[in-house]
């Protein structure tokens, strides 16, 4: 998570948690992810940036999403596949799975051109 020019990793606690979300609050920051895949001839490497938007929230409202999420192993201090999607008025990606990790819509499409068939039982 890149906001103002500052990575924000994992919290930790509650305090940084709540240093992080105020960091967010009003803004657009950047998810940043990447993946790279090495083959035998080959290296593959992705990029994908999200924009997510945070509305202005009160510190109250912060506090409590951080009881709720306890999001400390997150980097940026939300869990966007939980409670944290409500945190946002809008999120612009190429590949909504990047912002939990791997962009999977990259990743199968590239696996899909060395034949790996996802659905073959």
């Amino acid at each position: 998570v890149e906001c103002d020019s500052e990575i924000l990793g994992k919290p930790g606690n509650n305090e940084n948690a709540f240093l992080q979300l105020k960091k967010l609050n009003n803004k657009t920051h950047r998810l940043i992810t990447a993946v790279t895949l090495i083959s035998f001839d080959k290296i593959l490497k992705y990029t994908d940036v999200t924009l997510l938007k945070m509305p202005n929230l009160s510190d109250s409202e912060i506090r409590d999403y951080i009881q709720i999420d306890q999001a400390f192993d997150c980097a940026g201090s939300y869990k966007i596949e939980a409670n944290g999607i409500a945190l946002f008025e809008s999120i612009q990606t190429n590949d909504f799975t990047s912002i939990q990790g791997i962009p999977l819509n990259w990743l199968g499409d590239r696996l899909k051109e060395h034949a790996y068939e996802f659905f073959r039982s």
